[in-house]
């Protein structure tokens, strides 16, 4: 057992290596957090036909890490966000066990060139400007973790002095989250200041990371808020979202009908808040894409955080446009219906109002001012409703009708109002047609009820319905209507015309787990549904996802509903007429007459339909992604409807089988009922039709039919099929692919299996039309198109530069042409790649920087590429003992080119090697080194006596080697020359 490859001692979980071991034998492999005494994971893994083992743990080892926010004004230390885990590997069969340790940090990187321990050193867990405007309560954070002991450093600005305080000390190997916001600072630093700064350094005083600085700024709008966001490197940040604030509250109100009386039993809300987020400068807009795959947000509301979810989202912006803005849509994560109005002890102010004019409530003052009247039914009384503020007038006769209306309605019955009679329900039964016998048979003129139930031995008759308000018994069912066709048998079997309830249920009914349940509203829940003929909807959803398994073929099918075996007395030749299951009223089977059929059935469907040829052995059978045994059989369309009407229905085919020889799986089945049949292909049978004038149409049928779609969930690709004549596929067949490219493809190209990497997905294709063809790497990064636009030209000596000519693209949006482009110029009889965006802009100032050698701007990419060094002597090259004296220049060529002064002098150096006498070699002893480190950062050599090795003379010659360091793009080049003096 050997681990090629494993995480590094620190590592950032999401750049992790994956666990690769190179093993013959199982492995077991567990780990755990260390000092815990728990496994997180314990499994045992089997290597590949390579005998290799390779485990991601990035699912394993994320889930254990979090990032706690605490709501506290003073440096906390973060537990949970890196952790240190152990790896134990135990080989199955060897019992050799090897341990790996690692420790990881929350967080991830994208394209990671250094190392995570760099890295974190030198840099906050935050991707936010390093340039920030802050307001005095605005909650700020920095997150650092110490590779090394360190220390947190704050120095603020304040009138026109620097006051510097220690924010925290930080031991090695912990991470710390250091809250900075300006009162905090502010009270560290006893005064407000204008901007502070944060940094971190080690014990020796040595700044190790950027420098954070935080300036003071008013709100921006009414509508500013804070929003807080755990980052992608581990650590939270805090944006102020100062755009436009739109609240939207739905409510959707469930209405219950009972009786004809409608209420509402419950109204579910949720508010939402559109936000945006204000004008973004270039910072800002990178900054802030990192806010919304975050998977926990903050609003700071009121006074104290509030977790949201983000709904919705609008995230796109054009390059060459600024300022941009991004807008998103968030509810609170833990949202009700209520509401929470903050209440003043008292009105803030007194208040004058104006009593307005109110008429009169009362009639006359006294009652024995009027005169008397006769009493009658028509005799006026004033009045008024309790909440009303106008008089009306009623009659004697309308009130003496609600009293009688109120004592009926009162009435309790008992024989009298404000008393009873303890035998008026016997008095009242006394008449005979108000009892019923129990003796002999007798019918109740109204309608009964039987609070306690109802228990009959024989057959029942409710010619009217039933009602009862507890259980009833009926030992021997009952009978609805006068035909007696409808009712319960004593078996609670029944036979109803028409039910209406509520809802239908079964008896072992549970939401989403078993049983069936029809509710009030039409809504049904079943555990299979079955449809003979045929299924309407309006909208067909599938749990909102489909999924398939195994291959899925598209083209002509159909299900067979029968099977007549035919045997040929003449030849013995066996065939089949298969009778075709009707889809539709109306339907007729689209197969044609030398179609290549391809059926398939689970052996347990055919055991059920009772296929003679089906065998227990699993010989020729084959398994789906489910382990489910199949078996699969190849016909040929002897006959249709068309070809013999009088033979064969419109639903009825005639085929033969291929031979076992002829099949994939070498053994070739007969066709069954409940098989589903796909055209595969077409034979070729346009000999036959020759001579004829329809033999074009007929060639070009049979091609069309021998095309078809097949998508393999086991294949993992989409394939085009063409030219199919036979069950066996060729090469030649495969016409395109989408996902998992052909085995062929690679195993016939040595170029393309070099370029193909194991577990991407290629379009294979004879050929590609596309409108537009966007490159991009496997991260989905744009990659450019290399456009040469011509000879360069000094965007500073040009009156209005423009893209090509004096602005130049490296990687970028090119709005002109919508592609991405890098563009490349001609230059100095080469052509130059722009490697950075020209004019380069900084601190204010505008550069045009000229295409040449060791420009971080510019790579060389063809043209003469001969770098050569000669070499102009002041004296001379030949010299005499104690008489050496020259200046030697050396000449760096690019072609024709001298590119001399394109190289810095630091870029130069000399070498000297002597000649040894006995070895009849040049080489360097002691004395050569030590002038070797006496001339680096050196273009022109001063050639003295002092110069010459020890023993210098024309038998023993030393050779002064010129070295110069040229950077050609990305790629560092050392040329030399020498010359023997």
């Amino acid at each position: 057992m050997n681990v090629r490859s494993f995480p590094d001692s620190l590592s950032l979980v999401g750049n992790m290596r994956h666990l690769v071991v190179e093993t013959t034998e199982d492995v077991s492999f567990s780990i755990r957090i260390q000092g815990a005494s728990t496994d997180i994971v314990k499994r045992v893994f089997s290597p590949n036909s390579d005998h290799i083992m390779e485990v991601d743990l990035f699912d394993i080892v994320s889930p254990e890490l979090s990032f706690s926010l605490q709501n506290e004004s003073s440096p906390y230390r973060q537990t949970d966000i890196v952790k240190t885990f152990v790896i134990t590997l135990k080989g199955v069969s060897s019992n050799q066990t090897q341990t790996v340790t690692f420790t990881a940090l929350r967080g991830g990187v994208d394209r990671l060139a250094d190392t995570a321990e760099l890295f974190l050193q030198q840099n906050f867990l935050t991707w936010q400007p390093n340039l920030k405007p802050v307001t005095y309560y605005t909650p700020e954070f920095l997150t650092y973790y110490a590779t090394v002991a360190s220390m947190v450093k704050c120095k603020a600005r304040i009138g026109g002095s620097d006051t510097t305080v220690t924010l925290a000390s930080i031991p090695a190997g912990q991470a710390w989250t250091i809250p900075v916001q300006y009162a905090v600072i502010a009270g560290k630093v006893a005064g407000l200041p204008s901007y502070y700064d944060v940094w971190v350094e080690n014990g020796n005083g040595d700044r190790l990371t950027y420098v954070q600085r935080y300036y003071a700024q008013d709100m921006r709008s009414e509508d500013e808020q804070w929003i807080l966001f755990e980052n992608s490197l581990g650590g939270v940040d805090t944006f102020r979202a100062y755009g436009s604030t739109e609240m939207t509250a739905d409510h959707s109100h469930n209405i219950a009908e009972i009786e004809d009386v409608a209420e509402e039993f419950r109204v579910d809300t949720t508010r939402k808040y559109k936000k945006n987020t204000g004008r973004l400068d270039r910072k800002e807009r990178l900054w802030l894409l990192d806010f919304f795959p975050s998977l926990v947000k903050y609003v700071y509301a009121g006074d104290y955080l509030r977790r949201i979810v983000v709904t919705d989202s609008d995230v796109n912006y054009k390059a060459s446009e600024l300022p941009s803005q991004y807008n998103f849509t968030y509810k609170y994560a833990d949202a009700k219906p209520y509401l929470n109005i903050p209440r003043a002890d008292a009105p803030l102010e007194v208040l004058d109002i104006d009593i307005p004019e109110v008429g009169s409530f009362t009639v006359a003052p006294r009652l024995a001012e009027f005169p008397r009247i006769q009493l009658s039914s028509g005799a006026l009384f004033p009045v008024q409703d309790p909440y009303g503020s106008s008089w009306a007038a009623t009659t004697l006769g309308a009130i003496a009708q609600f009293f009688i209306r109120y004592i009926i309605g009162s009435y309790p019955g008992g024989g009298g109002i404000g008393h009873t009679h303890s035998n008026f329900d016997f008095l009242e039964d006394l008449s005979w047609d108000k009892l019923l016998r129990k003796d002999r048979d007798d019918t109740a003129a109204g309608v009964i009820t039987f609070l306690k139930g109802l228990s009959a031995s024989e057959l029942s008759y409710f010619l009217g319905g039933l009602s009862a308000s507890e259980l009833s018994s009926f030992l021997k069912g009952i009978l609805i209507g006068n035909d007696g066709i409808y009712g319960i048998d004593e078996n609670g079997d029944a036979k109803l015309r028409e039910i209406i309830a509520k809802s239908l249920q079964s008896s072992n009914y549970m939401s989403g787990l078993r049983g069936w349940n029809i509710d009030a509203n039409g809504n049904a829940e079943v555990g299979t549904l079955h449809v003979r003929d045929t299924l309407e909807v309006d909208e067909l959803r599938i749990n909102r996802q489909q999924a398939q398994e195994g291959d899925t073929i598209f083209s002509d099918n159909d299900q067979i509903l029968d099977v007549e075996e035919h045997v040929d007395e003449t030849d013995g030749s066996t065939s089949y007429v298969l009778t075709l299951k009707e889809k539709w009223e109306g339907y007729f089977t689209a197969q044609m007459y030398g179609n290549i059929l391809r059926g398939k059935i689970n052996t347990l469907a055919a055991k059920e339909a009772g296929v003679s040829d089906y065998s227990e052995d699993t010989e020729g059978q084959e398994r789906d992604s489910g382990r489910n045994l199949y078996y699969t059989s190849f016909m040929t369309v002897t006959a249709t409807h068309n070809t013999t009407p009088s033979l064969l229905g419109v639903n009825q085919i005639r085929v033969v089988l291929w031979g076992d020889d002829d099949v994939p799986m070498s053994r070739n089945f007969p066709p069954c009922a409940m098989m589903t049949i796909a055209r595969w292909g077409c034979v070729d049978y346009s000999d036959e039709y020759v001579d004829d004038p329809s033999y074009e149409a007929v060639k070009s049928d049979i091609k069309r039919r021998q095309q078809l779609f097949v998508l393999s969930s086991n294949d993992g690709r989409i394939t085009k099929l063409v030219g199919v004549s036979k069950p066996i596929l060729e090469d030649g067949n495969i016409g395109a692919t989408f996902g998992t490219l052909p085995e062929f493809v690679r195993n016939n190209n040595p170029e393309v299996a070099k370029r193909v990497i194991e577990g991407r997905d290629y379009l294979y294709a004879q050929g590609v039309v596309v409108g537009d063809f966007i490159q991009t790497d496997i991260q989905g990064v744009p990659i450019p198109t290399v456009v040469n636009v011509g000879d360069w030209v000094d965007g500073a000596q040009i009156q209005e530069p423009s893209v090509g000519n004096g602005i130049y693209l490296s990687g970028e949006f090119n709005e002109q042409n919508q592609r991405y482009e890098t563009h490349a110029v001609r230059h100095r009889n080469g052509t130059w790649k722009c490697l950075m965006h020209q004019p380069v802009k900084s601190g204010g100032s505008t550069t045009y920087y000229e295409p040449k050698w060791n420009s971080p701007y510019w790579q060389l990419i063809d043209g003469d590429g001969r770098k050569t060094i000669e070499f102009s002597s002041s004296n001379g090259y030949s010299f005499r003992r104690g008489v050496v004296n020259t200046v030697i220049t050396p000449h760096l060529f690019y072609g024709n080119v001298e590119i001399s002064d394109d190289i810095a002098t630091e870029f130069w150096c000399w070498n000297r090697s002597t000649l040894n006498t006995d070895t009849g070699e040049y080489e360097q002893d002691e004395q050569d080194l030590v002038w070797n480190t006496q001339h680096v950062q050196m273009k022109t050599l001063s050639l003295s006596n002092n110069d010459m090795p020890i023993g210098w003379s024309l038998k023993r010659k030393a050779i002064f080697t010129c070295c110069a360091t040229i950077l050609d793009g990305l790629d560092t080049i050392t040329i030399e020359n020498y010359i023997t003096v």
